[in-house]
């Protein structure tokens, strides 16, 4: 989610992104930066992040925006910490952001979205004219999703327009999250820049073969999606337990460790999910923490 404005050149900031001095984002998006940092380091680390990005760190107001350059400061100052490109660091929390906006209480309007990736990210420009009407001043990108002839594996492109420059590789993060949300798995290629004939960026997603999308696999009522395994880079980072997301009748399906976390099933518990970091749960599965 991205907010308002746009109006002088566009300039390149220290890691590399582009950016405009004009445009601005909610703090919702900073919020949720801050929250991957403090599950991945804890609290004195995204204080030190804070530091070295010239950023209060007594926290943003999400209904407020607050300019690009101090979200791409803050971006920059995670690479640094986490010894990783900001393109990656994007990626990451484009992943994130899936779990992290569903937890901020869109979770049913994502629900709502479609019953599998491709139709969610063809209804998403209906999503976001929603989500306009609580954050009037946001400025979001379009997305349009293309068939693409000749291919017989189901792959297909999703174009993506922004005033923003730099952020594809979030939208590659946001792709792989939402197919995780649906139980899918999907390749993510960037096939194609913005240039003067076609302002946007091109992606090719590609379902993999054992993970074929079906209309009638959903999320389901009040669950707030599936697990969002990080990039490879992040993978063996520990994450910290935080409150748990409760989801009741939760549809069936397999519940694999991930993460050091493991998960045994009894009929009579409620179904639960643990620290972010769990699949979908079982009816009845219960996610623990381990021992160690």
């Amino acid at each position: 989610m991205a907010a308002a404005g746009a109006g002088h050149p566009a300039r390149t900031a220290d890691n590399g992104l582009t950016l405009k001095p004009e445009t601005s984002m909610y703090g919702l998006v900073n919020r949720g930066i801050e929250q991957l940092v403090v599950s991945l380091k804890g609290e004195a680390a995204w204080r030190q992040i804070c530091l070295k990005a010239g950023v209060d760190d007594t926290g943003f107001v999400a209904m407020c925006p607050y300019s690009d350059e101090l979200t791409y400061r803050l971006v920059g100052a995670v690479s640094e910490a986490l010894d990783m490109p900001a393109e990656q660091v994007l990626q990451a929390f484009g992943e994130y952001w899936v779990l992290y906006t569903a937890q901020q209480g869109y979770g049913e309007l994502m629900d709502a979205g479609g019953a599998n990736l491709r139709e969610f990210l063809s209804n998403l420009n209906d999503m976001h004219g929603r989500v306009e009407t609580v954050f009037p001043d946001m400025q979001l990108p379009l997305f349009r999703v293309v068939d693409l002839t000749g291919h017989t594996d189901g792959a297909y492109e999703l174009q993506y327009e922004s005033q923003r420059s730099g952020l594809a590789p979030m939208v590659m993060g946001l792709v792989r999250g939402l197919a995780q949300r649906f139980g899918e798995q999907v390749e993510v290629v960037l096939s194609g820049e913005p240039d003067d004939s076609r302002p946007y960026t091109r992606f090719t997603v590609r379902p993999l073969p054992a993970c074929r999308p079906s209309p009638s696999r959903s999320p389901g009522p009040g669950t707030r999606g599936g697990s969002l395994p990080l990039p490879r880079r992040l993978r063996g980072t520990p994450w910290r337990p935080v409150r748990p997301c409760w989801t009741p009748g939760a549809s069936p399906g397999p519940s694999p460790s991930i993460s050091g976390w493991t998960t045994s099933c009894a009929s009579s518990a409620p179904a639960r999910r643990c620290a972010r970091r769990c699949r979908r749960c079982s009816s009845g599965c219960v996610c623990t923490k381990p021992s160690s």
